[in-house]
């Protein structure tokens, strides 16, 4: 690990960004940073006002968050280097820049394989769930988790040396050997991307047995003196309409992850197998910042999707503007 100098690492085809790029660029990074202060900061209040969420979804959600909100550091460097055209920070700033960058987006991509392992437990064990995943064991395993990312994300730095790119304006390693590519891309994406299809095919397969079910059992003809009242039959399909949503939420979520992140793993293995090859910039910038506007994906599909969480949201929304109101209303 070297501090000794600024170094910047010019990858890409075509180098030279007009400045219609760079503006277009810029105003993308600030509105990203923007999304994923407000939405991840949103995301911690309203978490814990969702009476749908059990105590250890709670926990992973709120991990999740401050995760994510974490990122928007990296962000706000990489904002003003896009708009300043070059690294103007001293050295060791680049390898803060990019420990952040990997530590948190490892810790996002493994809580958010738990939150769905946790919702599979709690669909297909909901009797046991509360004795399973305790909200003990699960803050001890989420700082197991970051520690564990933290130490990764250290060794990483001490053993390679970090450059500032300027084609995706991050900071990235200089050199990808094949032990360093594969690790990353399988606890980055690949493991958790693999246990994310198998619980959510799991939970769809469940979700249509059971909406099955349950809508026969709306649809069986009442008869005798035993008449099921209507207010019963509105509630099975209360049932089936609120547990087939649930389980869709996490796998639009699912999709976003895989979506986002598809394409910079693709380049960091094209990269691999093609040494020395130079990729466009635009492709380059395009497949980091994809992968980085996940950090607020989650807030937006919970936002559209889940209702009670939208109303959470509303309301904290509410309370704190009518006490923004009350404080410049006592002002002289």
């Amino acid at each position: 690990m070297d501090l000794s100098s600024n170094s910047t690492f010019e990858s890409g085809d075509y180098f030279q960004v007009d400045p219609v790029s760079t503006t277009l660029r810029a105003s993308y990074i600030f509105l990203d940073l923007l999304a994923t202060l407000l939405f991840n900061t949103l995301t911690v209040f309203v978490t814990h006002n969702v009476e749908d969420f059990s105590e250890s979804t709670t926990v992973l959600m709120t991990t999740l968050a401050l995760s994510d909100l974490g990122v928007a550091p990296v962000v706000l460097l990489s904002f003003i280097c896009e708009v300043m055209g070059h690294w103007p920070f001293p050295n060791w700033l680049q390898y803060a820049h990019y420990f952040l960058l990997h530590t948190l987006t490892q810790i996002s991509a493994v809580i958010l394989l738990c939150l769905n392992v946790d919702r599979y437990i709690l669909v297909t064990r909901p009797l046991r769930h509360t004795t399973l995943i305790t909200k003990r064991r699960t803050v001890i395993m989420s700082v197991v988790i970051c520690l564990s990312f933290v130490a990764s994300g250290i060794v990483l730095c001490c053993v390679n040396k970090v450059s500032f790119e300027r084609s995706t304006v991050l900071s990235r390693l200089e050199h990808y050997d094949a032990p360093t590519a594969i690790y990353i891309s399988l606890f980055g994406y690949f493991i958790p991307l693999v246990v994310l299809i198998i619980c959510n095919v799991r939970l769809l397969m469940i979700s249509f047995s059971q909406s099955r079910r349950l809508r026969l059992i709306g649809a069986a003809p009442a008869t005798g003196p035993s008449r099921e009242p209507n207010h019963q039959r509105v509630h099975v399909s209360w049932m089936v309409a609120v547990r087939g949503k649930a389980v869709f939420v996490f796998s639009v979520i699912t999709f976003a992850f895989a979506i986002s992140w598809l394409l910079y793993f693709v380049e960091l293995f094209l990269i691999l197998t093609n040494s020395g090859k130079k990729y466009p910039v635009w492709l380059q910038y395009t497949s980091a910042w994809v992968a980085m506007s996940n950090s607020w994906w989650n807030f937006a599909i919970y936002g559209l999707m889940n209702r009670s969480f939208r109303n959470s949201v509303r309301k904290v929304l509410a309370k704190n503007i009518q006490s923004v109101r009350r404080f410049f209303g006592n002002q002289p």
